[in-house]
């Protein structure tokens, strides 16, 4: 299923994802600092992340998580790996791109209201 350097990542990322889960789940506790996982192009980091979440939400089936990508295409490989609809960050954060018209430079505004609103319901993971 996974290639050796997957197989190390998920042996030592997934543990912490599932304590953080079941602590979320159990006591509603936030806890674990993040886990950065990173490399070159095409070496199966979204792959691995979806099939870890995957059998996470297996787990835990009223687990929330969202998907969020820097990029369009990068969103649309989430979402293929996750097989759930994802978001990019700005969407995530509700920030509408305008079109500054001193400049004519794009800018985002964030509805705070929904920036707001997020922030209380952010996901278990």
């Amino acid at each position: 299923m996974f290639n050796k350097e997957q197989q190390l990542a998920y042996d030592v990322i997934y543990p912490k994802m599932c304590n953080h889960a079941n602590l979320r789940h159990s006591y509603g506790y936030k806890a674990e600092k993040p886990v950065v996982l990173s490399g070159k192009p095409g070496r199966g980091k979204t792959y691995l992340v979806g099939a870890m979440i995957r059998e996470l939400m297996k787990t835990y089936p009223s687990l929330k998580v969202w998907g969020l990508a820097p990029t369009h295409m990068a969103k649309e490989a989430l979402q293929y790996s996750l097989g759930f609809p994802c978001k990019t960050y700005a969407a995530g954060i509700g920030a509408k791109r305008e079109i500054d018209p001193y400049n004519g430079e794009p800018s985002f505004e964030q509805d705070t209201k929904k920036v707001m609103q997020i922030m209380q319901n952010l996901p278990d993971i």
